[in-house]
């Protein structure tokens, strides 16, 4: 199943209820109605990622408005396989591809 990866910045307020949410669905490994399962979370200055695997954009698009949250910088994530817990590579690779597809000005 891909693996993919979207942003919420500093001006895409998110609600104290869908952060704990989302922090418990990555914590248990919730797989939503949707087929997402949310495998971590990443915080850079202020800036949340989101690491899912989903069967497709859609299935994440579908997961993102359940919870009021935009989907429009999502970026399928190949080679970085995210587990829990995170292990050193783990982190690694995830800040490797968040540069590649973000990188800073």
């Amino acid at each position: 199943m891909p693996t993919f990866i979207d942003r919420h910045g500093p001006g895409q307020a998110i609600p104290t209820a869908v952060r704990d949410q989302l922090v418990l669905e990555g914590l248990h490994q919730v797989i939503d109605a949707h087929g997402v399962k949310l495998i971590a979370h990443w915080l850079e200055d202020e800036v949340i990622y989101c690491v899912v695997e989903a069967a497709d954009e859609e299935a994440v698009c579908r997961h993102h408005a359940q919870r009021g949250l935009p989907c429009d910088d999502l970026h399928v994530i190949d080679g970085v396989r995210v587990q829990q817990p995170m292990s050193d590579a783990d982190r690694l690779a995830l800040g490797g591809a968040i540069a590649k597809i973000w990188p800073k000005r």
